[in-house]
């Protein structure tokens, strides 16, 4: 019985998680993401990943702040020299948003938000973001 109540209790604390995020906007492509700074970039077999954003969040993050709300980290995958997707993770009051995106900028569909949000829970210590370290040596 207890194992039955405990279940109903997951289930129905995901279903307020998606029902949150769900009221949440969603995460848009970032057309200017070029704009900003090219801080990092990550290679690893045929993988290439060059990783932007904008001044204001390397500058705080230099300054031993945490990355401000309102920042936008962009992904651009490269897989065997060719763009293959992007993925964009944004800085909001309540916490990160992710959406990955194909390489011609639309969303997509069949790669979840949700993994990508898992996955950096493991950078909790790093506010989330794996290559905190090389915003910090940015130039």
């Amino acid at each position: 019985m207890k194992a039955v109540a405990g279940r109903a209790v997951l289930v129905a604390a995901a279903a307020l998680a998606l029902q949150a995020q769900a009221d949440t906007p969603p995460v848009e492509f970032p057309h200017a993401f070029a704009e900003g700074v090219r801080y990092a970039t990550v290679e690893r077999g045929n993988i290439k990943e060059e990783i932007f954003t904008n001044r204001a969040a390397i500058d705080a993050v230099k300054q031993g702040d945490v990355v401000p709300p309102g920042t936008v980290i962009t992904l651009v995958d490269y897989r065997g020299g060719h763009l293959f997707r992007y993925v964009v993770m944004e800085k909001r009051a309540d916490g990160w948003r992710y959406q990955p995106f194909n390489a011609d900028r639309t969303v997509n569909v069949h790669d979840s938000p949700d993994r990508c949000a898992a996955c950096h829970q493991s950078q909790a210590h790093q506010d989330f973001v794996f290559t905190l370290d090389r915003m910090k040596s940015a130039k």
